[in-house]
């Protein structure tokens, strides 16, 4: 039973395996060739390892930064990690996340198939998050195993559909009909970001993050990833400063600090062009493969992919959203101070994927204007939602950290307030 609950978490939580899973039975049931099947398969599978590789480049370059970042202005509170909360639940209920996950997965084959809502959730990662966030929150009711399970299964299998869904009017603005949705737990972060977008904004077509007029000797900024690099340069060069040669050199050596910041900040784009590349290649080999599920298995099914997959079709809008989340990250941070709240601390890689996200969604909705304030908003909303859950996990243990982004927040919010009601919690 080990072997198998292993088995099972491991295929659902890689992401790579599982995408190129759905990419090779949706070329079987195409009757492909054995050729075709094999390389759609295999690109599916490098070309979403070529994306987690770039992630891992902007993670590993905005870490350190944010070490500088917190020294440089002496912030201290609570860093929102999923992975770390995930691998703490883990130790307790790792046998009802792998089961709720699995079960989940299930649920979400089953409401794809018999209802009008055709989405597949394809983020495996996320899955195994919003398990452990279920797992846990509903042992707070003193549930027999079985029920958290089933009910578990069934938040996640519905989730899997439902974010999906009321993601895509948005979604049908961002890739102009491509035919794939949005498989990301901040949905409401990102539809938040586009109505905020489409209030404070005003003709994105004309005033789009990617039709930004530049003088011509200013014409290298056309280029998103310099844009991104001479950006997050300036940033770290900042930070640096405040925070003291003596400090930084803990990370750059013996490098002088202004190099190491330039190099940092080119890393990032680096990264940036490492993910979209993987994106590129995702979308050219999964996309014609999932024709396959939807003709055969799941009649119209489509696939719900992870957030980078949007990245390609604003790549400038990347950058304001980078600036405008860090901004209101920081805007909350002094609500905390002033309220007494739980302080959570801005924490840089949320702006790059969550800020990124809401930026091109609220740029969908309302161009350059509503991508950054659409931004900076979401970046306030996603950190109180943080600070508001916080406690729920704290009192039963799980100290330093909480979950990350919207989704989780809010189902985390609802069940801890029908814990308070009933006096579970």
């Amino acid at each position: 039973m080990d072997t198998l609950i292993s088995i099972l978490t491991s295929i659902i939580s890689q992401a790579a395996v599982l995408v190129a899973l759905i990419s090779f039975i949706g070329l079987v049931a195409q009757k492909a060739s054995v050729e075709r099947v094999m390389t759609g398969t295999l690109k599916t599978f490098l070309g979403f390892l070529i994306m987690q590789q770039g992630s891992n480049i902007i993670t590993g370059m905005l870490d350190p930064l944010n070490e500088v970042m917190m020294e440089a202005f002496n912030i201290q509170g609570v860093i929102p990690v999923n992975e770390a909360i995930t691998a703490m639940a883990s130790e307790q209920y790792g046998t009802k996340m792998a089961f709720i996950a699995f079960f989940g997965l299930i649920v979400n084959i089953l409401l794809a198939r018999f209802t009008r809502f055709k989405y597949i959730f394809l983020s495996g990662h996320h899955t195994i998050i919003m398990a452990a966030l279920t797992a846990v929150m509903l042992s707070m009711f003193g549930l027999p195993t079985a029920a958290v399970i089933a009910i578990g299964a069934a938040v996640v299998g519905i989730m899997s559909v439902l974010t999906p869904a009321i993601s895509m009017p948005f979604m049908r603005k961002v890739t102009g009909g491509e035919t794939f949705a949005l498989g990301h737990w901040a949905t409401t972060g990102y539809i938040f970001a586009g109505f905020m977008g489409k209030i404070f904004g005003k003709n994105p077509e004309e005033t789009s993050t990617e039709k930004m007029e530049l003088p011509k000797w200013m014409g290298f900024f056309k280029e998103p990833v310099i844009l991104m690099g001479i950006g997050v340069f300036l940033i770290e060069i900042v930070c640096c400063i405040f925070a003291g040669s003596e400090f930084v050199a803990g990370y750059a050596g013996s490098t002088h600090m202004v190099v190491w910041a330039l190099m940092q900040g080119f890393i990032f784009s680096a990264g940036v062009s490492v993910i979209l590349l993987g994106v590129r290649m995702i979308l050219a080999e999964l996309v014609p493969a999932f024709k396959g599920i939807a003709e055969k298995i799941v009649p119209n099914a489509i696939p719900a992919l992870d957030c980078p997959t949007v990245f390609t079709f604003a790549p400038n809008a990347i950058m304001v959203g980078f600036i405008g989340y860090t901004i209101g990250q920081f805007i909350a941070f002094g609500i905390f101070l002033a309220t007494g709240m739980t302080v959570i601390i801005p924490t840089l890689l949320h702006s790059f994927f969550m800020g990124g996200t809401a930026a091109i969604f609220a740029n969908a909705a309302g161009g350059r204007r509503g991508a950054f304030i659409g931004s900076m908003l979401t970046g306030i909303l996603n950190n109180v939602l943080c600070s508001l859950l916080f406690p729920a996990f704290a009192a039963m243990g799980f100290a330093g950290t909480t979950f990350a982004d919207t989704d989780f927040s809010i189902i985390g919010l609802i069940f801890y307030g029908i814990a308070h009601l009933i006096g579970a919690a």
